[in-house]
């Protein structure tokens, strides 16, 4: 037997340019593709975010309307709504610029339009509508059951 022939044998010890380049020109088209999607996600989540703030000052708002309306006497409704609680406060409701209002203290904000529609009866009882719209158009309405009044308008 003759001496051993050591092989010779090509160890890589890292990568070479071209899969480096490769590699980075890959990511950037993944990135590039997947980016858009990934924002419109996070702006349909943000945006979500805002609808559901403003559905809930909202709705606070007419909750709000609603029982301080429940019990009261004497309205009288123009471009607001002024009645008087049964303490003999007098409350006004209205649009202060863009600021829905209850004696000066803002219930909603972004709010463009204000309508209250009444007193109105219906099948013997006495009703108040209020209505209004906020920002991005979205329409709020509450029917509030008026119990401390003597008459109402036809």
């Amino acid at each position: 037997m003759g001496p051993k022939k050591h092989r010779s044998i090509d160890h890589h010890r890292g990568f070479t340019l071209i899969e480096l380049i490769l590699v980075v020109v890959l990511v950037s088209i993944l990135a590039a593709v997947s980016l858009p999607m990934l924002m419109s996600g996070f702006n349909a989540f943000t945006q979500q975010q805002e609808t559901a703030a403003v559905e809930r000052e909202a709705m606070l708002a007419l909750e709000r309307i609603s029982r301080e309306v429940r019990m009261s006497a004497d309205f009288e409704v123009n471009d607001g709504l002024e009645f008087v609680r049964p303490d003999g406060a007098e409350v006004t409701i209205g649009l202060n610029g863009q600021d829905l209002t209850l004696n000066g203290a803002v219930l909603a904000g972004g709010v463009s339009n204000f309508n209250p529609q009444g007193p109105v009866e219906h099948e013997g009882a006495c009703y108040l509508r209020v209505t209004f719209t906020t920002q991005p158009s979205l329409n709020w309405q509450q029917v509030v059951y008026l119990r401390n009044v003597s008459s109402c308008a036809e």
